[in-house]
């Protein structure tokens, strides 16, 4: 009980005291920089404003495969509007990112990340719009407590930057329009070939009171977890400590899947409503069909977040 206690934050003042999680299994910013591993993903979604108080939301997430002497990355990209949500998934074989001091060079046909250390900029593009967006926040958040997770198939070195400040331009037919807002970056990697079939659910949750919140659902039941997290520091979430409701469903009409559409989620005492802005923020491709999305935090805090849905529809 002293364990929950200690976790919960006042929200007015959000502040966060949790047991040591043991010595730091990654190494920043030296491990921002590509592994020898068998997958290896970089990971940013993120909200933005432009000057007319518009929102939209971001994905760019570059993926890289080395499996039995096999190589190659894709770079997933994503727009979601008030009006529309458009996409691109594209693969380059044996085309593998650059390692920098400590940092990473990723570039494809129509998107590059490059950065490190907390500084990153993004250049990316789907059909009608084009972004450049500057990045900026080293506090790191390390999952699993201290960073690292053994799997019953597979392991994995796991960090976050939970809330990295953007600016930059965002480009829409043709109009360039200044934007600011935040963003979310996650880095990970390791054996996770067993996890990517299976299959989760994965909520990013910055919340308005400062902190931020992260869950994990495997779909087969056999990890779930989280970290709660404010600029003191953060708490790993045990599954008794959470819970994550649907509270409805949309069908796709391009591919037939059908995804949970809002999310009622209580932590601890807390209780949060999850709604997403658009319900068409799928992305298909003839590898895997996943559910990527902006949503809106709505209850005991307010906010902005991103959750992804994958395995529930291949």
């Amino acid at each position: 009980m002293w364990w929950i206690l200690a976790c919960y934050p006042d929200v007015s003042a959000p502040t966060l005291a949790c047991p040591d999680a043991g010595a730091p299994q990654v190494t920043l910013p030296a491990d921002d920089a590509p592994h020898e591993e068998p997958v290896e993903w970089w990971y940013w979604t993120g909200h933005l404003i432009d000057g007319d108080g518009v929102w939209y939301g971001f994905e760019e997430v570059v993926f890289v495969y080395r499996l039995d002497g096999y190589e190659a990355t894709s770079v997933h990209q994503a727009l979601t509007t008030p009006d529309a949500f458009t996409y691109d998934v594209a693969y380059a074989h044996g085309e593998l990112p650059q390692a920098t001091t400590d940092g990473f060079v990723l570039e494809a046909e129509s998107a590059s990340a490059i950065g490190g250390d907390g500084s990153d900029r993004l250049i990316g593009q789907v059909e009608g719009a084009s972004w450049l967006l500057d990045l900026s926040g080293a506090r790191t958040v390390l999952q699993h407590g201290d960073g690292y997770h053994d799997y019953d198939e597979g392991y994995t070195w796991y960090a976050s930057r939970p809330r990295m400040t953007v600016g930059g331009t965002l480009t829409l037919d043709g109009q360039e329009k200044s934007v600011t807002g935040s963003a979310w970056f996650d880095h990970q990697w390791g054996d996770l070939v067993a996890q990517t079939e299976d299959g989760w659910d994965w909520f990013a949750l910055q919340l308005d009171d400062g902190r931020e919140l992260m869950l994990f659902l495997e779909l087969d039941g056999d990890l779930v977890g989280g970290t709660l997290s404010d600029p003191l520091g953060s708490c790993e979430l045990q599954p008794e400590e959470f819970t994550v409701t649907e509270l409805g469903e949309w069908t796709s009409e391009a591919t037939g899947c059908t995804w949970p559409m809002g999310w009622e989620i209580t932590v601890l005492d807390e209780v949060f409503t999850v709604t997403p802005t658009r319900e068409d923020q799928e992305l298909a491709s003839s590898y895997r069909t996943y559910w990527e999305g902006a949503v809106i935090i709505s209850g005991d805090s307010t906010g902005r977040g991103y959750v992804e849905m994958a395995g529930r529809c291949n």
